[in-house]
């Protein structure tokens, strides 16, 4: 039921209530919320577009269930392809 309420909240923009730790990072404000058995990720990394001389966010949301946790994380490794580009 915890889960439920939290991704509804989490889609919704809104931040979840059953979060046991949070960890927001310096990519760009990448948030990471952990809750009983789940972890959301707001992704929100920092790019810069060289043609178009301007900076943006990728940006994404998604939710792991235990053991998928991210624990490692790493700007080389992520595969932003699949990320929303959201200019300044």
């Amino acid at each position: 039921m915890a889960g439920t309420i939290d991704s509804y909240r989490f889609f919704n923009n809104k931040k979840p209530l059953f979060i046991l730790k949070t960890t927001q990072l310096l990519d760009g404000g990448t948030t990471f919320y952990h809750g009983p058995g789940y972890e959301f990720v707001d992704w929100n990394i920092l790019g810069y577009d060289n043609e178009r001389n301007r900076p943006f966010n990728y940006t994404k949301k998604e939710v792991h269930v235990i053991p998928f946790f991210i624990t490692n994380y790493s700007l080389d490794r992520i595969d932003t392809d699949t990320f929303e580009r959201q200019y300044q």
